[in-house]
C-alpha cells in the first residue's frame, strides 16, 4: 500500500497554527482548550485515550482512511489492514506532536486491528494494546503490544496464546507494562474463555503472567497499577468457580457478575472478589483513588446490586450505572446506582489528584441524575465530575460527539476521543473541517467547577454594642476556583433566641444579596447566635451553599463569645 502523506488542509497543524471556527461557546458553563477532527476519507474512530504530566494527549484509534493524517512524513509506517491503527498525539494547545499507523506492517487484505486501550510512562512513551483479527474469522483474535517512542514504534509483541484478546494497559513509573485480555483455552480438553494478566519489563519481555478462569466463560475490560507494583483488574464472568479470595462477595450472583481482582507486585493474589446481584452485571472501568482505593465502574441489571453509602440505592431502570470503591485490601467503601427510568452505559471512568470522579456515559433516561439541567440541548450523552461521596460537580456534553474514552490531566482537564459524524465544536483545531466517512476526534475541556463555600465567614462576626439598630451583614471567603465574580444572596437567618420585639423582625434583606441583623440580646444567658444560609453562584450559574454564624455576646467580659442554642427561631418574624 502507499505511504500517505498530511493533505493540504492540515497544514495548519504541520506549521502549529491554532485554527479556530465552526463552534461558539457564548454562555457555555465549560472551556474548551482544543476540539478538532481527526480523520482521513473513509471510517476513523477514536477508542482510547490516556494523557502524560505535560498535560499532551495520547489519541489510539481505528481507520479504514488510505489517506489518515500523519505526521512526520517520512519515516512513518504505511498502512498495512483493511482496518489498520493510529496513534496520534496532541500538545497541550492542540498542536499535533505525531501521529503514526500501528501494526508490524505485514499487509493483509483481510485483516483488522482493533485498539482497546493506551496508557503513557513517564519518558512520553505510549503503550498501546489491542486485537488483530481476520475478516473470515471474527470470533478470533489474537491481541498484540506495542510501545511507541515518538513516531518510532519501540516493539510489537504478540499476547498470549492463540485466540487471545488484548482488552486494556497500564504502565508504572518504571516503564513496565501490564496487560490484561481474554481468549480460548482448553481445560481438561473443554474450551474456556479466561482471562490473563501479563506484566512486562520496559523492554517488551515478559516477566510474569497469571491466568483467571473457572468452568465459565470470563472478560477482563480494565486494569490499573499503583505506586509499588500491586495490579488490579475489572471485568465480569460467568464462572461459579472463579478464583476469590479475601473476597466480599464469595458466590456468583446469577448468569453474570463483574469481578474485581487484586494482584500483588509478583502476580499472587492478594484479593479477588464477585461483584454483583441477580441480575446481569459488568465491571467496565477501573480507576485508582490518592488514598489507595480503587473505584470499579460498570453497569448493572440487577435490583439487589449491592449498595453502601449511595447516593441512589436502588435500580431505577432496565441497567444502571454502578460505581464501587473497595479499600486496598479488597473491603467495599462505597457502592450506588447511578441511573434514570430509562437504560444508561458507562464509557470511561478516570480520577483526578483531588479524588474527584469523571465519567463519560449515555442514557435513555430523561431522569438521569448525570444530566445537567442547565444544559436542555444536551439529552443522551455526558461528560460528569463527581464527588467521592457522588454529588454531581459538573456535568456537559460534546454536540456532535459518541464519547468513547476519557483521561484525566494533572490540572483538572478532562481528554476525550470518539467518533463523530458532524456538528463537533472547533476549537484551536488543527482539523477544523470533516474528512468524510465519518471521524475521530481529540477535546480538552475543563468543566466549570462551582464555587467553594467551606472558608466562608460572616463580616462582621461579632456585633457590639447592642444598641438594637440592624447592621449590615455581608459574607466573606467565598471562592470560585476559576477566578470568577461570585455572587451571594443570604437565603435565610435564623437565631437561638425569640425576637427582640414581638412582631418585628430581627433580620431584613433575606433573598437578597444585602442582609441586616439587630444588635441585640437577651437581658439573661450567654449572648445570641445568629446563622445566616446563603448561596453563592459563579457567573456560569454553578453554585454552593453554606451557613455563617454571628455572634452579639452578653457582655465585653466574656470575650464577645456566645454559646449557640441552635437555629430555634426565624428572625424574620
Amino acid at each position: 500500500m502507499r505511504r500517505t502523506t498530511w493533505p493540504a488542509r492540515f497544514l495548519g497543524m504541520l506549521t502549529g497554527m491554532a485554527l479556530t471556527g465552526g463552534w461558539v461557546l457564548g454562555a457555555q458553563t465549560n472551556s474548551y482548550i482544543f476540539s478538532t477532527h481527526l480523520g482521513g476519507s473513509h471510517r476513523d474512530v477514536g477508542r482510547a485515550i490516556a494523557t502524560d504530566s505535560n498535560g499532551n494527549s495520547y489519541v489510539a484509534g481505528e481507520t479504514h482512511s488510505l489517506d489518515f493524517p500523519i505526521y512526520p512524513r517520512f519515516g512513518a509506517p504505511s498502512p498495512g489492514y483493511l482496518q489498520d491503527a493510529f496513534l496520534t498525539r496532541y500538545n497541550a494547545s492542540g498542536r499535533v506532536l505525531s501521529s503514526i499507523y500501528l501494526g508490524p506492517g505485514n499487509f493483509s487484505g483481510t485483516t483488522f486491528l482493533e485498539i482497546s486501550g493506551v496508557a503513557v510512562s513517564p519518558d512520553g512513551s505510549a503503550y498501546v494494546v489491542g486485537s488483530q483479527r481476520d475478516l473470515y474469522e471474527s470470533e478470533y483474535a489474537h491481541g498484540f503490544l506495542e510501545k511507541v517512542s515518538g513516531s518510532t514504534i519501540e516493539y510489537h509483541y504478540s499476547l498470549g496464546d492463540t485466540y487471545a484478546r488484548g482488552s486494556a494497559v497500564a504502565v508504572d513509573s518504571a516503564g513496565n507494562a501490564y496487560v490484561t485480555g481474554h481468549g480460548f483455552y482448553y481445560r481438561n480438553g473443554i474450551p474456556t474463555l479466561e482471562v490473563y494478566v501479563e506484566k512486562f519489563d520496559s523492554h517488551g519481555s515478559s516477566a510474569w503472567r497469571v491466568s483467571l478462569f473457572g468452568s465459565g466463560g470470563s472478560e477482563s475490560r480494565a486494569i490499573a497499577v499503583d505506586p509499588v507494583g500491586n495490579v488490579y483488574v475489572a471485568g465480569n464472568t460467568s464462572s461459579s468457580d472463579f478464583p476469590t479470595v479475601n473476597a466480599a462477595d464469595n458466590a456468583l450472583g446469577f448468569f453474570q457478575d463483574a469481578f474485581v481482582t487484586k494482584l500483588g507486585p509478583s502476580g499472587a493474589i492478594v484479593f479477588s472478589t464477585f461483584l454483583g446481584g441477580s441480575g446481569i452485571d459488568t465491571g467496565q472501568s477501573l480507576a485508582l483513588a490518592p488514598d489507595g482505593s480503587v473505584w470499579v465502574g460498570g453497569v448493572t441489571r440487577s435490583a439487589d446490586f449491592p449498595t453502601r453509602n449511595a447516593s441512589q440505592s436502588s435500580l431505577r431502570g432496565p441497567q444502571d450505572i454502578f460505581l464501587t470503591r473497595f479499600s486496598s485490601a479488597g473491603a467495599i467503601l462505597s457502592s450506588t446506582y447511578l441511573g434514570g427510568s430509562g437504560t444508561d452505559d458507562l464509557q470511561g471512568l478516570a480520577l483526578d489528584l483531588a479524588g474527584s470522579l469523571y465519567l463519560a456515559s449515555t442514557t435513555g433516561s430523561a431522569d438521569s441524575p448525570l444530566r445537567d439541567p442547565s444544559q436542555p440541548g444536551c439529552t443522551d450523552r455526558f461528560v460528569s465530575r463527581l464527588s467521592p461521596s457522588f454529588q454531581l460537580l459538573g456535568s456537559t456534553c460534546v454536540p456532535g460527539a459518541d464519547v468513547l474514552a476519557l483521561a484525566v490531566d494533572a490540572a483538572q482537564q478532562i481528554h476525550l476521543t470518539g467518533s463523530t459524524a458532524g456538528g463537533l465544536p472547533v476549537v484551536n483545531a488543527a482539523q477544523p473541517a470533516p474528512a468524510g466517512g465519518g471521524d475521530a476526534f481529540a477535546t480538552v475541556l475543563q468543566l466549570n467547577r462551582p464555587p467553594d463555600c467551606s472558608a466562608a465567614f460572616a463580616s462582621p462576626a461579632s456585633i457590639w454594642p447592642p444598641n438594637g439598630r440592624l447592621v449590615p451583614i455581608f459574607v466573606r471567603g467565598v471562592t470560585d476556583p476559576e477566578g470568577g465574580f461570585v455572587s451571594i444572596v443570604v437565603t435565610g437567618v435564623r437565631q437561638d433566641e425569640p425576637l427582640s420585639r414581638a412582631g418585628t423582625p430581627d433580620a431584613t434583606g433575606t433573598g437578597t444579596e444585602g442582609v441586616s441583623i439587630r444588635a441585640d440580646r437577651a437581658g439573661g444567658g450567654d449572648g445570641r447566635v445568629y446563622r445566616l444560609s446563603f448561596t453563592a453562584t459563579d457567573p456560569q450559574g454553578a453554585s454552593c451553599t453554606g451557613m455563617v454564624t454571628v455572634c452579639v455576646p452578653h457582655d465585653q467580659g466574656q470575650g464577645r463569645t456566645c454559646g449557640d442554642g441552635g437555629g430555634l427561631f426565624s428572625s424574620g418574624g
